[in-house]
């Protein structure tokens, strides 16, 4: 092998040890952000500003597209919310139905404990959501 050749192996195997850093690099910021959100569920507008972030990070959006996205990820969001808003009843229901039924099977002190268990629940689930529980909860 002559001296050339060793130099251009050797830039060669820089090079690609490079990339494969940035590679890495890049995947475990995006797998960091990820376990960040996966441990919570984020509010609507903490989503749409982590993804408007993600995504002006990632594609390196000009003024016009990032001001384009966030009005797509507005006009998305209303959207998303009048189907929640639609879907609400018949999921409040389902569950109703669900605790009921598993009500029925339970003996009397379980149902007592049950009836704990599905209060503090509740409790926990209603307070994040900036919301009323449904009636009943």
């Amino acid at each position: 092998m002559t001296e050339l050749q060793g130099r251009r192996r050797a830039t060669l195997a820089l090079a690609s040890a490079f990339g494969v850093g940035a590679l890495a690099g890049a995947g475990g910021s995006w797998w960091a952000a990820f376990l960040r959100i996966r441990g919570r569920r984020l509010a609507p507008g903490e989503y749409k500003q982590w993804l408007l972030n993600e995504l002006d990070e990632r594609l390196d959006l000009d003024d016009v597209q990032r001001e384009q996205v966030e009005s797509i990820l507005d006009e998305t969001s209303q959207r998303f919310a009048a189907v929640r808003e639609a879907m609400e009843p018949e999921f409040d229901a389902i569950n109703s139905d669900r605790e009921d039924q598993v009500m029925a099977v339970l003996r009397p002190e379980q149902q007592q404990a049950y009836e704990q268990l599905l209060a503090a629940r509740n409790r926990r689930g209603w307070q994040g959501r900036g919301r009323i529980p449904p009636r009943g909860r």
